[in-house]
């Protein structure tokens, strides 16, 4: 079996789901015996009209969505029904939080009251519908960049003079990171609890820096873990997600969970100091490891495309599934 990790020549760490560290050790994770694990750059968008899978057991794992900032790089290849992880236009699609938020409360599930910045919106309006404190966030983008919390009808007024900002009610009385893997029934989540310093704190792109491991608490066994849980694979079902996902969730003071982002090609970077927070619902809920996960992963899309996985793909793949459904039982 061959996996190709399809990159860009330049790395936007915004768009995809790490750096050349975290592409090397993604790479480490997959080669075995039975695998081929390379790394091709697709230079221009000129390259992909051309690109042809090596076997007809070839797997994309692409690192980023796009090729440079104006031109797809998930898209073109997805129309070509090559095989994929994450699936093509929904990955992409996901990562519009206005078109997310406008999914999942179509299909009755919570998200929080949000209004869109632009003409004839004022920061009066947005405080007297939402109320205050408020979060500001870009409608599209990763990693927690450009988010920030407004405490008044003067900071708002400030923030919301750039249009097609997403203005959202404030529900953070606690805060849920969920991992997704999986397809259809045989979907699997595990959640972490974020805890952040002061009650009034978020997770922005700051508190990501300054140290994400000592923010998280495993909560597998709290029930309103369990709920933020049951939201997380339902919103994942909404939006036709693919293969994996990370979903953060908040929860207010009454316990009602609400989604406020979807990352359908979530960080794989493998960093002590700073890892991404996707492999590590998976570590530290179920005791796997870093390339197992990696491997849960690819095996999950191959079996979605109709590819038989490699032995050591599906060895994960088995192994990741057991474990998570000793640790986290979402309808219990």
């Amino acid at each position: 079996m061959e996996i190709v990790i399809l990159r860009s020549r330049e790395i936007d760490p915004l768009d995809g789901w790490g750096d050349e560290a975290a592409i090397e050790a993604v790479q480490k994770a997959l080669a075995d015996d039975d695998v081929i694990a390379r790394v091709e750059i697709i230079e221009s968008p000129a390259d992909l009209p051309e690109w042809r899978p090596g076997t007809d057991r070839t797997i994309v794992f692409p690192n980023s969505r796009r090729i440079n900032f104006s031109d797809p790089l998930v898209e073109p290849l997805a129309a070509r029904g090559i095989a994929m992880v994450g699936g093509g236009s929904s990955s992409v699609l996901a990562q519009d939080k206005l078109f997310m938020k406008r999914v999942i409360s179509s299909r009755g599930l919570p998200t929080p009251a949000w209004i869109v910045s632009g003409p004839g919106v004022s920061a009066r309006n947005i405080v007297e519908n939402l109320g205050l404190p408020l979060v500001v966030k870009p409608a599209v983008g990763a990693e927690s960049a450009g988010v920030m919390r407004c405490d008044s009808e003067e900071s708002l007024k400030s923030v919301i003079e750039q249009p097609g900002l997403l203005v959202e009610e404030w529900c953070r009385y606690r805060e849920f990171t969920v991992g997704v893997l999986g397809n259809g029934p045989g979907r699997m989540a595990a959640p972490l609890e974020i805890v952040l310093p002061g009650a009034d704190a978020m997770l922005d792109a700051k508190a990501k820096a300054s140290g994400i491991r000592e923010a998280i608490r495993v909560t597998r066994s709290d029930p309103k873990a369990l709920a933020a849980t049951q939201l997380a694979l339902a919103a994942c079902e909404a939006l036709k997600i693919a293969d994996w996902a990370r979903i953060d969730i908040v929860m207010d003071k009454a316990g009602m969970p609400y989604v406020i982002d979807v990352n359908a090609s979530p960080g794989l970077r493998h960093e002590e100091q700073h890892p991404s927070i996707y492999p590590l619902c998976f570590i530290l809920n179920a005791g796997s490891t870093y390339d197992d996960v990696v491997r849960a992963v690819a095996a999950s899309a191959a079996i979605r495309c109709g590819i038989e996985p490699a032995s050591s793909l599906r060895r994960s793949l088995s192994s990741l599934t057991a474990k998570v459904k000793a640790a986290v039982n979402p309808a219990t």
